[in-house]
Formats: C-alpha cells, structure tokens, sequence
C-alpha cells in the first residue's frame, strides 16, 4: 500500500492485522545493518578481551556496538513513525553522530604528533554538531559529518601514519562506500517504491561497513 505523510511525500505501508509498519524495507534494511554490526562487535570484542588491545582498536570496535544501536533505532523510527514522530529519528541522528565520531577517534588514538591536540578539537566539533543537531530536518545533515570523519580525519591518517596495507586497504574501500552512500541519498537514487534510496543506501552502508569489520580485524591479528 502507498500513502502519503502530511508534506506530501509518499511512503510505504504494510498491514498486520492493527499493526501498521510504515516504510517496511526500510525498517528492514535498518535491522540487517543492526544485526551485522552487534555480531561484528561481539566476534572483536571476543578477541580483544582475550588478547587485549589498544585504546585505538576498542574504540573502533565499540563503533560497531553504537551503531547498531542507532540502526535499530531507525528501524524503528522509519516503521513507526506513526507513532513517535520526528522524535526517534533524531535520537538515531545522535546516536550515528556518536557511533561515527567513536570510529573517528579511534584513528586518531594512532596519530603520533600531535594527538591530543587533534582530539579535543575533533571532540570539540562533534559536541557543537551534536548540540546543532535537534534542529536538523533530514538525514543529509548525518552526511556531512561523515564525510568530516572519514575524508578530513580518517583519510589522512591512513596516508600520514603510514599504517600497513593490509587493513589500510580496507579502511579505504569502506571512506569509498560511504561516499557512494552519500551520492545515493543525494540523488535519491531509486528502484521502485519499495525500494528506494534508503533502502539502496541502507545495502551500500553494509557493505561498508563490511570493509571496517576486516580492517579491524587485520589490525588486531598485528597486535597479538
């Protein structure tokens, strides 16, 4: 079923009996993101409680933890937002915010000069983004943040830290499907109505996200 929110635009919508989920397969597509990020969390954290690791290696880990959290709280802000409006969707922003600017730190914890100078600042921008954030009226806000994170922060890291290839390499697939992500959700790139840009977004993002699981992963395999 298609139907229309109150600006106009059209959504979809399926029927349970007195259940009504809108935008199904985005709401699915959010909870599949959610689910690889908890299993990819729990399988890094089992190795690094095991091994033991780096402050950088934890927090990189704990991104996956945050973000899906914030994954499943879109799945549920997108499916019922019927009943919690623009209220969920924003707590999610946050949470993404958070998750990305965890992942962020975490490259930064591997700068040698001038660390702790770079982090404050970092963690300085993140908390006036996120104090701006409540004002926010879409997604694309989220974007820019990310490409802050990963081109102006992560991106340079990765060439002036000279860090192995291995899982350099990784890093770098993934800063590509983010950006791909952007590029999807700015042109709205669409299959059908029920398939849309977020949705094509949403399987972008995995992948990688993907990306970020190996990279970690290869660096943790360095530490032991």
């Amino acid at each position: 079923m298609i139907e229309k929110y109150n600006n106009g635009a059209e959504y979809t919508q399926l029927t349970f009996g007195k259940l009504i989920v809108q935008e199904p397969m985005t709401a699915f597509t959010n909870f599949l993101v959610a689910a690889v990020c908890f299993y990819f969390y729990f399988k890094l954290k089992k190795h690094y409680i095991k091994q033991g690791v780096n402050k950088s290696i934890k927090l990189k880990t704990i991104f996956f933890l945050l973000f899906g959290v914030a994954t499943t709280v879109a799945g549920f802000a997108h499916g019922f937002y019927y009943k919690f409006g623009m209220g969920l969707h924003k707590l999610g922003w946050a949470l993404v915010v958070s998750s990305l600017a965890t992942l962020t730190c975490g490259f930064i914890m591997s700068i040698k000069k001038h660390q702790k100078l770079i982090l404050r600042g970092y963690l300085f921008i993140t908390l006036i983004y996120l104090l701006v954030l409540p004002m926010a009226k879409s997604f694309g806000a989220i974007t820019g943040f990310l490409a802050f994170s990963l081109v102006a922060v992560v991106l340079p890291t990765l060439v002036k830290e000279n860090q192995k290839e291995h899982y350099k390499k990784y890093m770098l697939y993934s800063i590509g499907m983010f950006a791909l992500t952007g590029l999807v959700f700015a042109t709205k790139l669409t299959i059908s109505k029920w398939f849309n840009f977020n949705d094509l977004a949403h399987i972008v993002e995995l992948i990688g996200i993907v990306f970020i699981y190996y990279s970690v992963k290869a660096e943790q395999l360095k530490e032991v």
